[in-house]
């Protein structure tokens, strides 16, 4: 039933994630709010719909967080993967330059 309840979940939020994001792609257009350009998306509304200022916040401050977040997450995954090969390039490497004269394994054992 817990397997159930997961798939489920993970359906909704698929659904959730693909419309929003299809939402903010084909629905985008622009306010001019105190002579300021603001342009942002939803996907409902004409073309002669208004938003409240604190409405227009509230859209601006969820997208830009939304923006900011998968920016982040982005930057720290090259990041990670950067280090990642860096550590393991050095390690070859200085591994490769000592393998003749260092030795790791155990000496033998005679019985």
């Amino acid at each position: 039933m817990a397997e159930f309840r997961h798939r489920i979940l993970a359906v909704m939020l698929a659904v959730l994630f693909t419309s929003y994001y299809a939402g903010n792609t084909l629905c985008e257009h622009v306010h001019y709010v105190d002579n300021v350009m603001v342009v942002h998306s939803h996907p409902f509304g004409g073309s002669g719909h208004t938003h409240t200022s604190a409405g227009m916040q509230a859209l601006t401050m969820f997208n830009a967080t939304l923006i900011y977040t998968l920016t982040e997450a982005a930057a720290m995954a090259v990041a990670t993967t950067v280090a990642m090969v860096l550590t393991v390039a050095a390690t070859v490497s200085v591994t490769t330059r000592y393998k003749g004269s260092v030795s790791l394994r155990a000496p033998p054992v005679i019985g």
